[in-house]
């Protein structure tokens, strides 16, 4: 049973990683333009893609809590074009394997279950993950998400892509940019 769910996740899984947009900065002009602008952004690439989450209050603590922004698009599954996929990709995403974060899982099928429920909604992703490039303007050490105002946040603000895919799987970076 388990080696025939970890084939499904393989076999299933597709996912190219967009080189072309690797290092570009995006500066954001206010907190609430960040799906707007970013969405303006992967349009200049790729086409018809839609804004997906996470949700402004989830942006705001991605910013507020580590300095990244980490962005899901709906796009088009013609746009995987030359993907990768097998168990070598899951095992360099962490979704499959020891890793130093996946170890603490209690049952690491789970990962695999989850990669297989994302290949059942039959839906293309457009990921990418932002980190601020500019020094966030106050010392957030030791405080909580509900005690910063995130209208405090200094904007503008200018992140830098540092990795960028399309996928069928959403959970495909659960492991391999695991900050929460």
């Amino acid at each position: 049973m388990t080696f025939s769910l970890i084939r499904r996740a393989a076999r299933g899984i597709r996912y190219r990683t967009l080189s072309e947009i690797l290092n570009l900065n995006i500066t954001f002009t206010d907190r609430l333009a960040i799906s707007s602008t970013s969405t303006q952004l992967v349009n200049q690439f790729f086409p018809g893609s839609t804004f997906l989450g996470p949700p402004q209050k989830m942006l705001d603590g991605q910013i507020i809590k580590y300095g990244l922004l980490d962005l899901e698009f709906s796009t088009a599954p013609s746009l995987l074009g030359d993907y990768q996929s097998g168990v070598p990709l899951l095992r360099e995403l962490g979704l499959m394997g020891k890793t130093s974060i996946n170890d603490d899982w209690n049952n690491p099928m789970e990962i695999v279950e989850m990669v297989l429920e994302d290949l059942a909604e039959s839906h293309t992703y457009l990921k990418l993950f932002l980190r601020a490039s500019d020094q966030i303007n106050f010392d957030m050490r030791g405080q909580l998400l509900g005690q910063v105002n995130p209208s405090s946040l200094s904007f503008p603000m200018t992140f830098t892509i540092q990795d960028a895919c399309i996928t069928n799987v959403s959970s495909a970076w659960m492991m391999k940019h695991f900050y929460l």
